[in-house]
This record gives C-alpha cells, sequence and structure tokens, in this order.
C-alpha cells in the first residue's frame, strides 16, 4: 500500500512540474515583445505595395549585396517573407574555383561559402525558394534562408511570433490595429532596420525575377499563386 502511494505522489509530483514548466513557457511567450518598443510609431497605410518584392542590403559604395528581404505583399501586408543570405556568382569562381569561368551550376552551389540554416522554415511555405533549408542558385549566384514569416490566413501575434519576427528583422513593421506587418512602416519608421541603406525592387513577372534577382530564381510565382491565390503574372 505504502509502494502505491508513494508511486501516485511520484506522479502528482511530475504532473505539476510539467504543468508549471508549461505555464512558465505561455507566461514567457505573452511577455517577448514587452521590451521592444520599436513598433510603437504610427504610420499611414500605404495600399500601394502589391506583388513580389525584395528590400535588401546596399554595400558603401551603394551595389546591391542581395542580402535581406524577399516577400508576397498585399495592400501593404506582408503576407509571407524570408530573410536571404546571398554570395555572387563571380565571388565563388574567383574564391573557391580559381577563376573558372565556365564552371557549372553544379560547381558554384557546391563551392559558395553560405551555410544552411535548418531552422528558418518553420511549419508554413513562403512560396519563396529560400523558405527550405537548402541553398539555392539563382542567375547572380548563390542563395540561403536565414529567416522566415507566414501570416496568410491569420493575424500576427507580437509575442508568440516574435522570435521569427525578430529574425527577419520586422518588428518595426508591426501594425497594433491591423496585427500586420506593413511594409511602408518598415520603409517609414525609423526604428526600423529598413527604413535606410536598403534597396526596395518590385518584381512584375516571373522572367523580371529570373533575370534581376539575386535570391529568387522566378518560380516562386507559381508557388505563390497556388498556395495564397496571388495573381501573379506567371510569364
Amino acid at each position: 500500500m505504502k509502494g502505491f502511494i508513494k508511486s501516485v505522489l511520484a506522479i502528482a509530483v511530475v504532473l505539476a512540474i510539467a504543468f508549471g514548466l508549461v505555464k512558465g513557457f505561455e507566461y514567457y511567450n505573452s511577455k517577448k515583445a514587452d521590451g521592444d518598443t520599436s513598433y510603437k510609431v504610427e504610420t499611414k497605410r500605404n495600399k500601394k505595395y502589391n506583388g513580389v518584392y525584395t528590400l535588401t542590403k546596399l554595400d558603401e559604395n551603394g551595389k546591391n549585396t542581395w542580402n535581406g528581404l524577399i516577400m508576397y505583399v498585399k495592400n501593404d501586408k506582408i503576407i509571407s517573407a524570408n530573410l536571404a543570405e546571398f554570395e555572387s556568382r563571380e565571388n565563388i569562381i574567383n574564391n573557391k574555383l580559381n577563376g573558372k569561368k565556365n564552371a557549372s551550376d553544379e560547381e558554384i552551389l557546391k563551392n559558395t561559402s553560405l551555410v544552411s540554416d535548418n531552422g528558418n522554415s518553420g511549419n508554413n511555405n513562403s512560396g519563396f525558394g529560400v523558405s527550405g533549408q537548402y541553398r539555392i542558385l539563382t542567375q547572380k549566384g548563390a542563395a540561403v534562408g536565414k529567416g522566415q514569416i507566414v501570416f496568410y490566413d491569420r493575424d500576427v501575434d507580437i509575442n508568440k511570433d516574435y522570435d521569427n519576427l525578430k529574425r527577419c528583422k520586422v518588428v518595426a513593421g508591426y501594425d497594433e490595429d491591423s496585427k500586420e506587418i506593413w511594409l511602408s512602416k518598415l520603409l517609414k519608421n525609423n526604428q526600423s532596420e529598413y527604413s535606410e541603406g536598403y534597396k526596395l525592387i518590385h518584381y512584375k513577372n516571373r522572367t523580371d525575377l529570373y533575370n534581376n534577382c539575386g535570391i529568387e530564381s522566378g518560380i516562386c510565382m507559381l508557388i505563390l499563386n497556388d498556395e495564397f491565390n496571388a495573381g501573379l503574372d506567371e510569364n
């Protein structure tokens, strides 16, 4: 009998500890954004922003590094986005392949210094090539995802989503009333990483992306249409 009572008490203690840990985690999650006031800046929504954009960092000479965001935007709301890191074909060929100008795509991708990030993709498909854990190759170079957000069918929860928002450096774009991330706010809010020293580019179709984007091959137009009914030009 004593052994049975001890077993019951032991189980009760384990359950109490587990319950406490769960509640503690929930409390922690509910307070994550408390110390971040970067989004506490009011800006006016600009619904002209629609389609696929990159917002990428310029170097000291004004050259596009292609490090930054690729995103699908509807009426200013960022529906999905990935933070991407880039390495040019030229850099890989010169530094890893001894200047081999006729290097194959396979050789270039194999020799990039970019590190795949298993934790960037989350549970949802953003629609972009860099949403997975693998490196991709574009006409300009290699790219890999470093963070992701997807808000197609739900509001932003500033606390529960805070880690992913911070990883993508988009907390400053959060609007409290609509519970959305706005592209216009990322550009206007001086607390935003992207308010200065970044270049915004809009892509009109798949061919435009293929020819001119460093961090996407163009296939995203098909995927975004399929996943989010985006109505983008697939030509």
